[in-house]
Parts: C-alpha cells; sequence; structure tokens
C-alpha cells in the first residue's frame, strides 16, 4: 500500500497525464483501494500480474512488454530501480518513445544488501531521456 500511494504521490509531483497505469504487486483488491484512495484514482489502471508470472523474472519482463504494447505506451516511467525491482526490465525488447527514471529516498542498504538487484544490463549503461530526482538520495544510488 506504501508504494502504491508514493506512487500516485509521483504522478502528482510530476503532473502526468491521465490516463495512467500502475503495473504492480500489490494484493489489495481494487474495492479496498478505491475506499481508501477514493479520487486518487481516477483514470489511473492497476494492473497486477499473476504469482506464476512473479516466480520468473524473465516471464515477468515479457508480460509486462506484452502489456506496454498492448496499451499502447509511449512513456514509461520506472521507480527507483533502472531494470525494475527483480531485473525484469532487461527482458523488454519494447522501446517506448521516451523511457524516464524517477529516483527517490529508499533504505538502500536493506535492498542491495537483501535482494540480488541488476542496476544494469551486462554492465552496460541504460539510458533514460529524463531522471526525475524527487527526494536526497544515498549516495550509493
Amino acid at each position: 500500500m506504501g508504494h502504491l500511494c508514493r506512487t500516485l504521490d509521483i504522478i502528482d509531483q510530476l503532473k502526468l497525464e491521465k490516463p495512467v497505469a500502475i503495473f504492480t504487486e500489490s494484493i489489495l483488491e481494487y474495492k479496498d483501494l478505491n475506499k481508501m484512495l477514493g479520487p486518487r484514482l481516477k483514470d489511473i489502471h492497476l494492473i497486477q500480474p499473476s504469482k506464476i508470472v512473479f516466480d520468473d523474472r524473465e516471464a515477468l519482463g515479457r508480460w509486462i512488454e506484452k502489456e506496454l504494447i498492448a496499451l499502447s505506451c509511449e512513456e514509461l516511467y520506472i521507480d527507483v530501480f533502472p531494470v525494475g525491482l527483480y531485473g525484469e526490465l532487461q527482458f523488454l525488447d519494447f522501446e517506448p518513445k521516451k523511457k524516464h527514471l524517477v529516483s527517490r529516498a529508499l533504505k538502500w542498504n536493506e535492498y542491495r544488501d537483501t535482494r540480488m538487484i541488476p542496476l544494469g544490463i551486462n554492465d552496460e549503461l541504460i539510458y533514460f531521456d529524463t531522471v526525475f530526482t524527487l527526494e536526497s538520495l544515498d549516495p550509493e544510488y
């Protein structure tokens, strides 16, 4: 729930045009979210993959790619992790017209030490059209 609220804050801060699709692993049902967040969800589509897809980061990346193509996605905003929290975005062949990274504060040491988070693809640099820094960052990020 916290991640979703922060994502909604990002949408507001960046004044993104709606409709917007959010890929989330949130387990809350939409009706519960609607009760809690009400009007903030207007023109926002929550997209959640099945548990089976989450068990395989390449399958998750391919699933996300199919969804982005189906949505005719022109701009992709990636929250914090350049290739996704699980590295799933490294498996996308799809390139939107613009790709943005949203950098924000997090407990970097917790993520770095407890999860295998790839920050790049085979040591290659990842290019973004824009990097938004919304909060002070840990120097190691």
